[in-house]
């Protein structure tokens, strides 16, 4: 419950105070032998940097996230979301790419739609600013089908 308090107040204010109890929640998990909360709490940790653009202290957290949870982790998306934003930031396309692709496969897998509507958005931006058009319709095409199955498993027909 703690931890997402610290989640809703560090979109309204002070970062440095989120990141400061957010690490104490994730040294507790580690004390606990919870090593994958403890991840999935790096993993906010560096979107909280990301969105700041502070993209070296969002890399080193992202980096201790992906040394604690299993490549299939739902909060993985997040850290591949975090180390895409710090490799576009240095302008490596080549593995910003890379990084998009796993966190939209994770996201998928685990029907996190709006965390997979962001990626999609950022990695369409992506394509566009490279000229890649062509590519950037597929990718937002094979998001609307993804929505469209979601809705129509849950009795939703458009």
């Amino acid at each position: 419950m703690k931890y997402q308090l610290v989640k809703l107040k560090s979109n309204r204010g002070n970062r440095k105070q989120s990141i400061d109890a957010l690490m104490q929640i994730a040294e507790q998990f580690e004390a606990d032998s919870k090593k994958e909360k403890a991840g999935a709490v790096y993993a906010d940790i560096a979107m909280l940097c990301s969105e700041h653009g502070e993209y070296e202290e969002a890399w080193a957290y992202a980096e201790r996230a992906r040394l604690t949870l299993s490549d299939l982790h739902p909060a993985m998306g997040i850290v591949h979301q975090v180390l895409a934003s710090v490799f576009l930031d240095r302008c490596d396309d080549e593995k910003a790419e890379k990084h998009l692709c796993n966190a939209i496969n994770i996201f998928e897998q685990h029907g996190k739609v709006s965390e997979l509507e962001e990626t999609q958005l950022l990695m369409c931006q992506h394509l566009i600013n490279q000229g890649r058009h062509s590519e950037a319709f597929r990718q937002m095409e094979a998001f609307h089908i993804f929505i469209k199955r979601r809705l129509e498993q849950r009795g939703i027909v458009l």
